[in-house]
C-alpha cells in the first residue's frame, strides 16, 4: 500500500509540475511577442514611424490631457509587426503588460495599428478594458475601425485616421455622445451629404446668374468639405495649451477582450 501511495504521490507532483510549468510558459510566450512599457513611458508610441514629430507631441499632448481631466487613458500604438500573434490579442495582451488605464477601475483604450506594407495587409485594433466596455461597445470599436480609421489609412493617412478614431473614443468613453448617437448620425448621414450638394448647386447657380448680369468677378469657393457625421467633429477640442506636466504613467489597468478591428 506504501508503495502504491507513494507512486501516486509522486506523480502526482509531476502533474503539478508539468501544469506550472505550462502556465507559466504560456504567459511568457503571450508576453514575449508584445512590446515592453515604453521608457519613458508615453501615451503615442510609433514603432513603425509614420507620423512626424509634431503629429506625435500633437497627439500626445491631447490624450494626456483627456488623462489628467476624466482618468481615462487612450493609448496608440504602431508596429510593423505583430510577432505571429492575431492583432486582437496582441493588442490585448500589449494592454495587459504596459497597464493602460486605472487599477481597479480599468478604464484604458490601447490603439494599435500595424500599416500595410508590401503585399500585406494593414490591420487596426481597438481594445477596450473593462470598466470602458458599456460605453465603447465592441459595435462602436467595430464601426470606429472601418467606418472611421481604414478610410484614412488607406490614403496613407495614419495621422488623420487615428485623431478622428480618438476624438469619438474620448467622446465615448466620457459621455458625451453614446452608441445610440452614433446610430442616429449614421442613419442621417446620407442625407447630410445631398442637403450639402443641393446647397452647392443653388449657390453656385445663383453666382453664375449674377456674374452673367455683369456682376464683377465674384468667385465661388467651397473651402471646406464634407468630413462625415459631425459628432466626429475637430480633433482635440478643448485641449489647448501645453503638455500639462507631461504624462504621469500608465495606471495598472488591465483588459478582458472588449473591442474590435479590421483590415484594409
Amino acid at each position: 500500500m506504501s508503495r502504491v501511495m507513494r507512486y501516486l504521490s509522486e506523480n502526482s507532483f509531476k502533474a503539478v509540475a508539468v501544469s506550472v510549468v505550462v502556465a507559466v510558459l504560456s504567459v511568457f510566450t503571450a508576453s514575449a511577442g508584445v512590446p515592453a512599457r515604453p521608457v519613458p513611458q508615453r501615451l503615442v508610441n510609433d514603432l513603425a514611424s509614420v507620423l512626424s514629430t509634431e503629429q506625435r507631441n500633437e497627439l500626445e499632448r491631447v490624450l494626456v490631457a483627456f488623462d489628467d481631466s476624466t482618468s481615462n487613458q487612450i493609448a496608440v500604438l504602431f508596429v510593423n509587426d505583430l510577432s505571429g500573434m492575431d492583432i486582437s490579442s496582441y493588442a490585448i495582451e500589449t494592454g495587459r503588460e504596459w497597464g493602460v488605464g486605472r487599477a481597479g477601475y480599468d478604464n484604458g483604450v490601447l490603439i494599435v495599428v500595424k500599416p500595410k506594407s508590401g503585399n500585406e495587409r494593414g490591420e487596426a485594433f481597438i481594445a477596450v478594458g473593462y470598466g470602458l466596455e458599456g460605453a465603447i461597445p465592441d459595435a462602436a470599436a467595430h464601426r470606429i475601425v472601418d467606418n472611421v480609421m481604414i478610410p484614412h489609412f488607406r490614403e496613407n493617412d495614419y495621422y488623420t485616421g487615428v485623431c478622428e478614431a480618438v476624438s469619438m473614443l474620448m467622446k465615448l468613453a466620457s459621455g458625451e455622445i453614446s452608441v445610440k448617437d452614433m446610430d442616429e448620425d449614421d442613419s442621417g448621414g446620407s442625407w447630410g451629404v445631398i442637403v450639402v450638394l443641393v446647397i452647392i448647386f443653388i449657390l453656385a447657380g445663383a453666382l453664375s446668374s449674377g456674374r452673367h448680369r455683369g456682376g464683377g468677378s465674384d468667385t465661388f469657393t467651397g473651402g471646406g468639405h464634407y468630413r462625415g457625421p459631425i459628432i466626429f467633429g475637430g480633433f482635440g477640442g478643448g485641449g489647448s495649451g501645453g503638455f500639462s506636466g507631461g504624462f504621469g504613467g500608465f495606471g495598472g489597468g488591465s483588459f478582458g477582450g472588449g473591442g474590435a478591428g479590421g483590415s484594409w
